[in-house]
């Protein structure tokens, strides 16, 4: 692999992780709503288990990656 592509790998897993940390936040806040009560949307149920999900992802993505 070449530098550049090398550089270019690296830049993207960055603002790929960045992303998947970014929607996790939304997706917790959301089911911190709903575990409050502050919604009775049972949709929100599974969020919290999703937002770990997220997270799970993006620290597999970095230990693949030279992040």
């Amino acid at each position: 692999m070449s530098q550049w592509q090398t550089v270019c790998r690296g830049s993207f897993d960055f603002y790929y992780v960045f992303g998947l940390f970014r929607f996790a936040v939304i997706v917790h806040q959301i089911y911190k709503r709903y575990y409050e009560g502050k919604t009775q949307d049972q949709r929100f149920a599974m969020y919290g288990q999703g937002a770990m999900l997220l997270n799970q992802v993006a620290l597999e993505v970095i230990k693949q990656s030279d992040l």
